[in-house]
């Protein structure tokens, strides 16, 4: 018997060496009393499809807020800061001590 044929007896008592030889062969030969009666073959591995990765950047644009001028900064920082009572015009706590203390000492 050759290397790549199998009997139906060999099917059902030892299918373990007849699928490796399916494996190593590619395909086996069934014999019913002698006589070639079926092909077993191996099926080709299906080819893997990777789903598309996310558009990460489409999506960061998406639900990242939009960008503020510096004019608009410049509005949105001076009413926050005077709804808080922090000095507005860009001065800040220090900046008005430092003013103060220089005006104490300028007369001396």
């Amino acid at each position: 018997m050759q290397a790549n044929t199998a009997t139906i007896r060999q099917l059902r008592t030892d299918f373990r060496s007849v699928k490796r030889r399916i494996e190593q062969h590619g395909e086996v030969v069934v014999t019913d009393h002698g006589e070639p009666a079926y092909v077993i073959k191996l099926l080709p591995a299906p080819a893997k499809k990777r789903p598309p990765l996310p558009d990460y950047y489409a999506r960061l644009r998406k639900r990242q807020p939009k960008v503020l001028s510096a004019l608009d900064t410049r509005k949105f920082w001076e009413e926050e800061h005077a709804e808080a009572g922090y000095p507005v015009a860009g001065r800040t706590a220090r900046g008005l001590r430092a003013g103060a203390e220089a005006a104490l000492f300028s007369d001396v």
